[in-house]
């Protein structure tokens, strides 16, 4: 099995528990290493992560990114891992995540053998609040596609680019909800 939770080492340290944002207490917003991540799991053998692919390197919404990989089995035993596939969304001046799940897979592997992964998802999974049309949107700009065994396990990484809507700041001629305050 693998973790569906952060275990930080000290959470009266990490974070005031009255903040629900929960800085410092999820991998989506953890700067400090946590002393089980997200994701977490053993295993009786040992897994090599090839070079990430993709059939191309700017996208938009409405398509579909498939990340693929051969994951090589290079331990004792034949095994499991559970592949995951995190997002780093662009640097915006609003709080976004460090990194989020987007797909995963349960993969087979045995002894000394490789197999061909595939990991996909649409570029229209990227979107955020967009305070300025009060809905989610997917912001113009390079994103970086992580893979590993963990939210902390980073095996590869590879970018892209998405265009999107260019993101102006919030437009302060307009009302803004206590919501949009971000």
């Amino acid at each position: 099995g693998r973790l569906p939770i952060t275990f930080m080492e000290n959470y009266a340290k990490e974070a005031d528990l009255k903040d629900y944002k929960l800085p410092g207490r999820t991998y989506l917003y953890a700067t400090k290493k946590p002393l089980f991540p997200f994701g977490y799991g053993l295993s009786y053998t040992a897994f090599r992560y090839g070079g990430l692919r993709l059939d191309k390197r700017t996208f938009e919404r409405g398509d579909t990114v498939t990340v693929a990989f051969d994951l090589e089995n290079v331990g004792g035993y034949n095994g499991e891992e559970v592949v995951q596939l995190y997002i780093g969304y662009p640097k915006l001046p609003m709080t976004m995540p460090l990194k989020q799940l987007k797909a995963f897979s349960r993969v087979y592997v045995p002894r000394g053998e490789s197999v061909h992964v595939e990991l996909s998802f649409k570029v229209d999974e990227l979107a955020v609040w967009n305070g300025n049309i009060r809905d989610f949107d997917v912001f113009t700009g390079d994103y970086e596609i992580m893979v590993g065994g963990s939210s902390v396990d980073i095996r590869r990484t590879i970018d892209i680019h998405v265009v999107g809507t260019e993101y102006d700041g919030l437009d302060l001629n307009n009302m803004i909800p206590a919501v949009d305050g971000t």
